[in-house]
């Protein structure tokens, strides 16, 4: 099993079996709702801690120009990053790939 720079392997494919080529295989493997959960829980998990360690003094290096907004703007942007967190997970959780009838 070669895995270079272009992975081939069989596959179903838009109602056909064909060769899929991958230019990394990293990125066959995941798929839409594997990506989206994975950036709703760091957008969660960066809001939170966020949130937590501006509690007691602490900043992010890199999230610390929200604070330097303002301080409400630095809480709201924070509070929203948590909440479109649980939208995201809420609504890639739910739907369902099967058609309604």
């Amino acid at each position: 099993m070669y895995l270079g720079r272009n992975v081939q392997f069989s596959g179903y494919v838009h109602g056909r079996v064909g060769e899929i080529q991958c230019i990394n295989l990293i990125l066959c493997m995941f798929t839409k709702k594997d990506v989206i959960t994975t950036i709703a829980f760091v957008l969660f998990l960066l809001g939170f801690t966020s949130l937590t360690l501006s509690l007691v003094g602490i900043r992010w290096r890199f999230l610390s120009w929200i604070d330097d907004l303002s301080t409400l703007a630095g809480f709201l942007t924070k509070i929203g990053m948590i909440l479109i967190a649980i939208i995201l997970l809420v609504i890639i959780n739910t739907t369902s790939e099967e058609p309604v009838d």
